[in-house]
């Protein structure tokens, strides 16, 4: 059985940290893959990639890659962590109706575990800066309000088979 582990919480809550702690256990399927290669190959920071990406349209190739990432998982039996913010209890449940049905298609059979990342906004704002100045990747503030806004509570209905919340609070 191939395990999958569905991130969800806003940028900065600890998913990256959370991934780093799985030690290489996990393929990691992301679209922010797509945008950190394409930023090295033109020597750009993250946010210059990222609207670089955006103004030419070129958001379905990093979700084309997305999802092949993840068939190819699930061809070769490979556990792996989806690296998304997932806000929406649609979309997440959207996303493992997709992972079931390649699944399915493939004879395969998948654990689906949703880590939630319920984490203190102002422990947020902090490790937002802190990657700032480590790796450049900006993420403005009006984003992540949007994201706080826009975030669902993860639900049963949304077929996973076991969730995880993890809480951190600023000190």
């Amino acid at each position: 059985m191939i395990k999958v582990k569905i991130l969800s919480g806003v940028s900065g809550c600890g998913k990256s940290s959370y991934i780093s702690s799985l030690n290489g256990d996990y393929s990691v399927c992301s679209t922010d893959s797509f945008i950190q290669e394409y930023a090295k190959h033109l020597k750009m920071t993250y946010a210059q990639a990222y609207q670089d990406i955006q103004k030419n349209g070129m958001f379905s190739h990093a979700t084309k890659k997305f999802y092949n990432d993840i068939e190819s998982c699930i061809t070769n039996d490979i556990d792996f962590v989806v690296d998304r913010t997932n806000l929406s209890s649609e979309g997440r449940k959207s996303l493992i109706q997709n992972l079931r049905l390649v699944a399915n298609n493939l004879n395969k059979e998948l654990y689906i575990e949703t880590i939630y990342f319920d984490t203190d906004p102002k422990l947020i704002k902090q490790r937002l800066i802190q990657r700032e100045k480590e790796t450049g990747k900006h993420i403005p503030d009006d984003v992540i309000h949007t994201q706080f806004n826009t975030f669902e509570p993860v639900k049963p209905e949304e077929g996973h088979d076991n969730l995880v919340i993890i809480n951190e609070k600023a000190v």
